[in-house]
């Protein structure tokens, strides 16, 4: 609900913005923009990634990498969406495969145990 009450609070605050101060108003919207989504994820998405990780009474292979891939893949694509909008798509298409890249590089090791698994069992 305090999120909803925020989110009403920026629109009314922007379409003033958007009448008294045009040419501003793309800034607050960036502004307000990065306002709501820290706010959205540190009051949401990170205790819900922490509750997953703390419910599962045995340790879950891969969790915190899946958890952690999928937050990573939730901002860039907000960012990258956001950027869009702004008519930033080459911006966009680079920071969004920056994002795809770290996450390669989070799963990097784990593809290398598996390559060399494939390798065992493939030679005679």
């Amino acid at each position: 609900m305090t999120t909803i009450f925020y989110a009403v609070i920026m629109l009314i605050l922007l379409m003033f913005i958007r009448l008294v101060i045009p040419a501003l108003h793309r800034v607050f919207y960036t502004v307000f923009f990065f306002l709501l989504m820290s706010f959205l994820l540190i009051r949401l998405f990170i205790p819900l990634i922490q509750r997953i990780l703390h419910a599962f009474p045995v340790e879950v292979p891969y969790l915190s990498l899946i958890l952690g891939s999928a937050f990573l893949y939730f901002v860039s694509t907000a960012v990258s969406q956001h950027l869009i909008d702004q008519e930033y798509e080459s911006l966009s298409l680079l920071s969004h495969t920056a994002v795809k890249l770290v996450i390669l590089s989070l799963w990097l090791q784990e593809m290398i145990e598996l390559f060399s698994i494939w390798q065992r069992i493939l030679e005679p």
